[in-house]
């Protein structure tokens, strides 16, 4: 049965006290129109057995001797009392007759009646009368003389008096019937009502609706469930609030972690992800729940990992490299998830090292780049230095040889210098020692451009600026000037003879110090590469130009120790530009 067609309580309450009810009032009406039956019977024959002894009383000797006499007084009895009246001798012929001719009817002493009153008792009797074809009650008593006094009455009075007790009786239980199915009614739903509010809280509850309370019935049963129940979704709702704090704490933070976690069951399938390890694996995690991570992982020596992790307790680390376009470098680490999770299932983190790839590669290409610009002019000046020892060369030679030695000495002490250039910068910067103060800084470019004209005149190339007077920033006055000088020296250096340097300033929620010049374009790629210390484009032609390879990194942390940066936004044909921000 589906749980629309199941009746509801109130219909069990009614279609199980309504029947009882009606069966117990039929009966107490059947029974009662039986006792009332029986009592208007009893009283019918009292009544007749009195009539009986009236006449008895009105009989004389000189009536009974004149059979015509006594004919009269029957008759005039019989209409007066609406009574047959019957009078038997003792041989049991008819003497009167109320109703018929006595002479006609037949010996009465085989009635029933009349045979009891003649044993000494009164007569009673129900039959059916052929004198008068209809059923009659019957009542003799003995006269004197053996003479019978029957007096009867016909059953259809009685009966139809009887029937309409009945329906009295029937109406009666008919009305109280109507009556107590309606207080029945009516006390069910009062009993019913409660419930209701109680199921349909309960499926209120159920839908997850815990904030609505059950109105307190005023029924004292109901009223305790009730409040044990508001009660319990309280408590329920508490701790489900409790639940999904702790849950949305544990996804935020699962969120914020720039390390990729992963939760899978023991049979390898995805129970969560937080978004790093999505962006890590290219995954969704709104789509993996329930996958496994053999079916949406393709690395292979993650796949080897997860076998390994699975068919031992002890934790597994790879170090991997992803594909695709935002390749990176990640530390993989299985491990079991903790006992308390109730799973045997593994907890995959990924870190990202990338930065870390990338700053060891820097470091490498740094050791090599300072090693091999160290070796260049230290073997240059050990070789000539031995070619004089060993070698007698005339006055010429020699001064070319010591003009040679002297230029790779002044070239690596450049390099020795700007690297304590460098060191002293850093410590400043982490010392915060850095001594700023609020100045002008247009002359100071100027100042830089002067000492710039006579090498750019050279090569023919001319310097511009585009700058507001009365700009000023907070800046250590000598570093900003080695900053300057490093970049332009840089754009006079790698510019193209014959071509301009252009340098802008302007202000707006920052300090834009902008200087381009014309040169062979730069791919992006290597834009944040030139920031590097001894990174050159091509190590032999710009080796030729000079320099020390360590302009342009003494350039960004001069920047940084001001709060700034430094950046190329652009290079093409219409030229490269190199762009210095400063705080306002």
């Amino acid at each position: 049965m589906s749980q629309k067609s199941k009746p509801t309580i109130l219909k069990r309450l009614l279609l199980f006290y309504l029947p009882i009810l009606a069966v117990s009032l039929l009966g107490l009406g059947w029974y009662s129109a039986t006792i009332l039956e029986k009592f208007h019977y009893t009283e019918k024959e009292k009544d007749l057995e009195a009539r009986a002894i009236f006449i008895s009383e009105q009989l004389s000797q000189n009536i009974l001797s004149d059979v015509q006499k006594l004919q009269s007084l029957t008759t005039a009895l019989g209409n007066k009392t609406n009574t047959r009246i019957t009078i038997v001798n003792k041989t049991g012929k008819v003497l009167a007759d109320s109703d018929e001719d006595p002479t006609i009817m037949e010996n009465h002493n085989d009635r029933p009646e009349i045979m009891t009153a003649r044993i000494g008792k009164t007569g009673y009797a129900i039959r059916y009368s052929f004198t008068l074809s209809q059923n009659m009650m019957y009542c003799a008593v003995i006269h004197e003389d053996g003479i019978a006094i029957r007096t009867s009455l016909p059953m259809t009075t009685l009966t139809e008096t009887v029937d309409r007790f009945r329906k009295s009786v029937f109406l009666v239980v008919a009305l109280i019937l109507i009556f107590a199915a309606g207080l029945s009614f009516y006390l069910s739903q009062k009993v019913v009502a409660p419930i209701h509010e109680l199921t349909a809280g309960a499926e209120r509850f159920a839908a997850g609706n815990l904030e609505q309370s059950i109105p307190i019935p005023a029924f004292a049963a109901v009223n305790t469930l009730a409040t044990t129940m508001n009660t319990m979704a309280a408590q329920l709702n508490d701790r489900i609030n409790a639940i999904a704090r702790q849950k949305e704490e544990q996804t935020a933070i699962l969120s914020s972690m720039v390390e990729g976690v992963i939760a899978l069951d023991e049979n390898g399938n995805f129970l969560s992800l937080n978004r790093a390890a999505g962006e890590f694996f290219d995954l969704n995690s709104e789509n993996v729940t329930g996958r496994k991570f053999t079916e949406l992982i393709r690395h292979s020596e993650l796949l080897n990992g997860l076998a390994k992790a699975q068919s031992s307790d002890e934790k597994v680390e790879l170090d991997i490299q992803t594909g695709g376009a935002s390749s990176r470098f990640l530390q993989v680490t299985f491990s079991q998830l903790a006992p308390e999770s109730g799973s045997n299932g593994l907890v995959v983190v990924a870190n990202d090292v990338t930065r870390l790839k990338q700053l060891e590669k820097v470091r490498q290409d740094f050791i090599a780049n300072i090693s091999h610009e160290l070796k260049t002019p230290i073997t240059s000046i050990l070789g000539y230095v031995e070619t004089l020892q060993d070698v007698e060369l005339d006055s010429t030679a020699s001064i070319e040889f010591l003009r040679i030695i002297h230029r790779q000495s002044t070239r690596l002490n450049a390099i020795v210098q700007d690297l304590l250039k460098l060191s002293e910068i850093e410590r400043k910067r982490e010392m915060s020692e850095i001594s700023k103060s609020t100045e002008n800084i247009v002359p100071i470019v100027e100042s830089v451009l002067q000492e710039f004209k006579v090498i750019a005149d050279k090569k023919g190339m001319f310097m511009k600026l585009d700058a507001d007077e009365s700009l000023q920033a907070e800046i250590d006055p000598q570093l900003f000037k080695s900053l300057v000088q490093n970049l332009v020296e840089n754009a006079i250096k790698y510019g193209l003879k014959d071509s301009d340097v252009e340098l802008a300033i302007a202000q707006n929620d920052f300090i834009s110090i902008s200087v381009t010049n014309q040169c062979e374009a730069i791919t992006e790629k290597e834009w944040p590469r030139l920031f590097e210390r001894f990174y050159r484009l091509e190590k032999s032609r710009h080796r030729k130009v000079g320099g020390t390879g360590l302009g342009l990194a003494i350039v960004k942390h001069i920047a940084a120790a001001h709060g700034g940066t430094i950046a190329i936004t652009q290079s093409n044909e219409e030229g490269t530009t190199f762009e210095l921000r400063l705080p306002a």
